[in-house]
């Protein structure tokens, strides 16, 4: 079943399976993935859809999401509404070096 609301309901049913799934994915040490895959659905298909030029016309349908986003863009990610977790202490970069032969070239 699509949501009649899509743009609000989408991220209030994302909101719930969070608090289920989560976790499980600091149980395994997947919360960096788990994040990401979320964030997908919670922040970038409402935002994509808030767009003007959105053919679903949301951002007219629903004023005040679409006011609400773009509140949310101009806040630092730590420091804006949708945070609800401590400060983090430290970011963490990576640099992966592994033999890239067996890709297939592009």
């Amino acid at each position: 079943m699509i949501p009649e609301r899509f743009i609000v309901e989408c991220p209030e049913r994302c909101l719930d399976l969070l608090k289920v799934l989560e976790p499980s994915a600091r149980r395994k040490q997947l919360v960096a993935s788990f994040s990401l895959l979320a964030a997908c659905s919670v922040l970038t298909i409402p935002f994509e859809r808030s767009k003007a030029e959105h053919p679903l016309r949301d951002r007219a349908r629903y004023p005040s999401v679409a006011s609400a986003l773009d509140r949310i863009m101009k806040q630092k990610f730590v420091e804006a509404e949708l945070w609800t977790g401590e400060y983090p202490e430290a970011w963490r970069f990576t640099k992966t070096q592994w033999d890239r032969s067996h890709l297939h070239p592009g």
